[in-house]
Parts: C-alpha cells; structure tokens; sequence
C-alpha cells in the first residue's frame, strides 16, 4: 500500500502505521471517502484578502460552519471537495517522480508540503510555492501552518495561511468524521438522545400516537445518528442536537417539535403545531434551548440507550 497511496507512500510504513486509526482512515486507500464535521473559519477582513480568498476559492470567515468533505483517489492522486458553508472549495494533491514532496494544488496556485509526524499528528511544512506556474522566492511565501490529527478520538486539522503585507489570509480548525449513506431517507427520521430520559419519553409519545408509522428513529449515539447529524451541520457531542430530516431538508429546535406534531395524524396535534409555531422564534427557541441543555439534570439520564420492542424495531435506524 506505501508505494500506490499517496500519504503512506510519502510518510513511510512505519511512520504511517505510527499513526491514530482516525488519521489512517481519513488518509488511507478507500478509493472514495466521504466524511462531514464542523469548522471555524477565519481571515482578515479587508479587499485584498476578500478578493484573492475568492480567486483561491476559499471559504469565507464564519464560526461553526458545517464541513463536507469528498476525497476521489487514482492511485497517488486525490482530488479534495470540501464544502463550507456557503463556499467550495476543491484542491488536487498528487506527487511527483522523484520528488518526496506532496503538491496540493488550489486555483492557480501549487504548494509543495514535505510531511512529518509529530506524535499522533501529520505537520504539513511549506517547502515551494508556485503562483501560475511561476516559483516564488521563500520572501514571497508567507507562513503556512497546516496539521492533521485527532482531538477527543475525532480527526482533527488545523490551517494557518499568512501572507506579507496581507495579513492572515485564511485559518480554519475543525474536526471531521467518515460518513455513512444514513444522510437520505424516503420517510421523515427523527434523531434524538438515547439516553436521555425526556427524549426516551418523547418517542414513545410518538409511537403511540404515530398511528400511521409515518416516522422512523435514530438516537444520536448511533452511527447513523451521527451521520444524520453531521449532515446537517449539527455537533453529534452537542446537548442541543435534536433533528428531524424529512424531504432531505433538517429541522432543528423549536421548528423540528412543531413540524413532528404537524406530521401527526389526530387533529389535536395539528393545532397545537400551529400554536406552536405562532410563537415567535426568539421567545420559543431560547425555551427549547434552555430546557434542552439541562434536561439531565431535570428528568434524568439512562446508562444505555433506549431500546424498542421486537414490533417496533424495523422503525429505528442502526
């Protein structure tokens, strides 16, 4: 695998297997990988910045924004598509004969990385940068700071990129998982805490009035509550995380209880959907948050998620 795969081929076999099980997988052979997590993305504010943060196809600054990331592999060649809020952003990395260097490049510009390991981390170190073809002298390059890693048993990166004269040009730090294909479902799925009593007690609500089965579950705990939730730009470790996704659109807090109780089939819960929702959502949201935070300490936590019976468990998700 060292000699065909582009980051075990420059890192070395024993280095590469030195390596946590979150990195080799994000970096590994998998001739597809798809993963999602969150970022905060940040770079200076003036014109210059903006325009050439744009040209590069950077994503603009913003706190929390949700990360997918597509990783396509041809041998020793990856093309990255990652997708921030609001921007994507795609880069080729490939090697070159001879050379022990990974070139990533981004727009019009090419950076040659030399890769270290430094503990359970990969340190990207700036070796050349090529601007439209052309070399630019070491003066030129700026200061890039780039690693990946794991924080908290999760793949953890971290880019820093300064420019002279310009300033911070873009930094972004953030954490990303390998998804599943749980992120599409022909019905409406609900995501909710397994083991949080309140929420426990809210599915079986909702089984018991959910009389045409319309809504399938999934805790948070489980993988493909996590994907769901990484999907939708939601922490999958948040106490706020609550999802509904139902016509591959998420809803989320106060929305996603109105729209479930819409989603009933007895009248009595359609109006109190619409009760619901004529609340406005600065007054209902910080409720819902407020109780969400603290509900195990308000209704209790099990030690082990909630289990369906044999008759209900073809309605929740693994």
């Amino acid at each position: 695998m060292t000699s065909t795969v582009l980051f075990p081929s420059l890192l070395g076999y024993d280095t590469w297997h030195a390596l946590p099980t979150a990195v080799q997988a994000m970096h590994g052979a998998a001739p597809t990988l798809r993963a999602r997590g969150i970022a905060d993305v940040a770079g200076a504010g003036h014109f210059a910045a903006r325009c050439l943060r744009r040209l590069l196809g950077l994503p603009p600054p913003g706190a929390q924004q949700a990360l997918t990331l597509t990783i396509e592999r041809h041998g020793t060649r990856e093309i990255w598509t990652r997708r921030f809020t609001g921007r994507r952003m795609q880069s080729m990395l490939d090697r070159r004969p001879g050379s022990s260097l990974l070139y990533e490049r981004l727009g019009p510009a090419t950076l040659g990385f030399a890769l270290r390991r430094d503990g359970d981390a990969i340190d990207w170190q700036l070796r050349s940068l090529h601007m439209l073809g052309m070399p630019l002298p070491r003066a030129l390059r700026g200061l890039v700071i780039s690693r990946s890693g794991t924080r908290d048993g999760r793949y953890h990166f971290s880019v820093d990129v300064r420019l002279p004269m310009l300033g911070q040009l873009i930094a972004y730090e953030g954490w990303l998982e390998p998804s599943t294909d749980a992120t599409e479902h022909p019905s409406p799925v609900i995501v909710f805490d397994g083991v949080c009593l309140l929420c426990s007690r809210w599915v079986r609500f909702l089984l018991k009035h959910d009389h045409a089965a319309r809504y399938r579950f999934c805790a948070m705990q489980s993988a493909s509550g996590r994907a769901l939730l990484l999907a939708h730009g939601l922490d999958p470790d948040s106490p706020l995380s609550f999802l509904l996704v139902e016509d591959g659109r998420g809803y989320t807090d106060s929305d996603a209880i109105a729209r479930v109780f819409l989603g009933l089939d007895r009248r009595r819960w359609r109006w109190l959907s619409r009760t619901l929702s004529l609340a406005p959502r600065w007054l209902r949201d910080p409720l819902y948050r407020a109780v969400a935070r603290h509900r195990y300490q308000l209704f209790g936590q099990s030690r082990h998620c909630f289990l369906p019976t044999p008759e209900q468990r073809e309605r929740f998700m693994p």
